[in-house]
């Protein structure tokens, strides 16, 4: 999960022991991680919105109002993520979330469809 995600796109993810997960692309890793983590402790996750180590030092990344975000991801109807951001913005945002349920960040796998990194130096 430390690596630069820059020019590389998902295939899917595993989090511990939870099945593989499909997605394509960055935004879908991160609201399919945000719906399991809400699915484990909602109560945790919403507290995220009015948490300052969770949000942005200018911008929020939770809301209950998807007014406040520029692109917003509902989670399960309850709360909005933030989803203009990059593959390694999200990357960081999940470390944060797992962080906070006390997961291990070598638990979660991000499976690559394609890297572009040679194509593009």
């Amino acid at each position: 999960m430390y690596e630069n995600f820059t020019h590389k796109r998902p295939a899917a993810f595993k989090i511990n022991d939870h099945k593989l997960i499909e997605v394509k692309t960055w935004q879908d890793v991160l609201v399919k991680t945000s719906e399991i983590l809400m699915s484990i402790d909602g109560k945790k996750f919403i507290s995220f919105e009015n948490s300052s180590e969770m949000n942005g030092k200018k911008k929020k990344y939770f809301s209950r109002k998807s007014s406040d975000l520029r692109k917003a991801g509902n989670i399960d109807g309850k709360i909005f993520i933030e989803m203009n951001q990059s593959g390694n913005a999200i990357r960081n945002l999940i470390v944060k979330m797992l962080k906070k349920y006390g997961f291990k960040i070598n638990g979660y796998k991000v499976y690559f469809r394609a890297d572009y990194s040679n194509i593009n130096e």
